[in-house]
């Protein structure tokens, strides 16, 4: 394999004709054979990797928001730097919503006097002296048809004086019952009344916790910890749920996922190189295979592991998007930025390799020299796969 090297023009070469000279001898000199470089074809076992292009994405993106409606008072951050998880981030105005907790507290105050007042009801009480005084009377009513009844059966009393105290004691009877039946009806309005003043109770301090949990959200803190973007809402303007954009951006970065989309070909090789990749399991079977080069061409420190797959191939695209991620503690990463990875195949493999510069192209055509025995050489047609250094990989062609 050999390629001519490169002369500068008047320079000679090993015939000592100059260069850019007519090689043709003269009148009895004997023609001239040009010296090139060769180099013998070989097969190295070398690592093949496959590049794609790739763009970050935060691993957790929140908008946030007011929960409550308000006014802004100030907010107590410095826009596009990291905050922390807990870290306060705006302060709505308190007073109407300490107001209503104010009301709340005294609302459940007047609930707790109502329900005492409904268990401490003297209905009950005097319903039951009724019934008392009642059940005496019938007790005195029937002490006296007891006493009455022989008497009357020797007629030493007339029969009406015994059957007046019959009617008497009937009579307290039917007041006793009336006296029960009056309690029974207390009892159970007492009861409601209590049931009626503890829900009122519990409805009282449902309203407390309500207007607690409201002041609350008038403090709002950073839910995650990552890097804060612009500001979106001034201190006095009206914030709330509703509003349709949010009052600034937090996006989780550490981690930073790295998406990337793959061929069916691509997807089906790393399915055989990554044991659980179909699963969203994978496990490198040797180093981590995936390596970030940035947008300025160097390479990030830090290997990325594989995370999951898209559940199937984009219709337009014909690819499967595939999410790595990446450590990103220094904060080189930003979501958005676009850059490659470059993903180890499984283990070294033989392949075979020739420099680039012997290597000619014409019409997309790939083509080298080769030296036959008889020291001529030919042109031989070859296709490459890649690059390893400065030599094409050799997929047909040479042996």
């Amino acid at each position: 394999l050999g390629c001519a090297p490169e002369k500068k023009k008047g320079e000679p070469d090993s015939s000592g004709t100059p260069a850019g000279a007519s090689a043709t001898p003269g009148a009895g000199q004997p023609a001239v054979i040009p010296k090139v470089i060769v180099a013998t074809v070989e097969r190295k076992d070398i690592s093949v990797s496959k590049e794609f292009p790739a763009q970050t994405v935060a691993s957790q993106t929140v908008d946030v928001k007011a929960r409550i409606s308000g006014t802004l008072l100030d907010f107590t951050f410095r826009e596009g730097v990291r905050v922390y998880r807990g870290q306060q981030l705006f302060q709505i105005d308190p007073a109407p919503f300490l107001a209503d907790l104010r009301q709340a507290e005294a609302g459940v105050l007047k609930a707790i006097a109502d329900l005492h007042q409904a268990q401490n009801q003297v209905d009950v009480k005097r319903a039951l002296a009724d019934v008392a005084q009642a059940k005496a009377k019938l007790a005195q009513q029937q002490l006296d048809v007891d006493r009455y009844k022989p008497l009357a059966q020797q007629q030493i009393i007339p029969q009406q004086t015994f059957d007046q105290t019959v009617t008497n004691r009937n009579v307290a009877k039917a007041q006793l019952d009336a006296q029960l039946a009056v309690l029974q009806n207390t009892r159970l309005s007492s009861a409601s009344a209590i049931a009626v003043a503890q829900a009122n109770l519990d409805g009282a301090r449902a309203q407390v916790t309500s207007a607690q949990i409201k002041l609350n959200y008038c403090t709002i803190f950073a839910p995650v910890t990552g890097i804060i973007g612009k500001l979106q809402a001034d201190p006095g303007n009206i914030v709330g749920p509703a509003d349709p954009n949010p009052m600034v951006v937090i996006s989780q970065s550490d981690p930073m996922y790295v998406e990337f989309g793959i061929s069916e070909g691509d997807y089906l090789g790393f399915s055989k190189q990554l044991e659980g990749f179909q699963s969203g399991r994978a496990v490198p079977t040797g180093k981590v295979p995936f390596k970030l080069n940035l947008a300025d061409g160097t390479e990030y420190p830090h290997r990325g592991r594989f995370m999951m797959t898209e559940r199937g191939l984009d219709n337009k695209t014909g690819t499967l998007l595939v999410r790595t991620v990446f450590p990103n503690l220094e904060g080189r990463l930003v979501p958005g930025q676009f850059a490659s990875i470059r993903v180890a195949a499984d283990g070294a493999k033989p392949q075979v390799l020739v420099p680039q510069i012997a290597v000619t192209e014409l019409q997309s055509l790939q083509a080298v020299y080769l030296v036959g025995p008889d020291r001529k050489v030919e042109s031989r047609t070859i296709e490459t796969g890649g690059t390893f250094g400065e030599n094409f990989i050799v997929t047909k062609g040479l042996k």
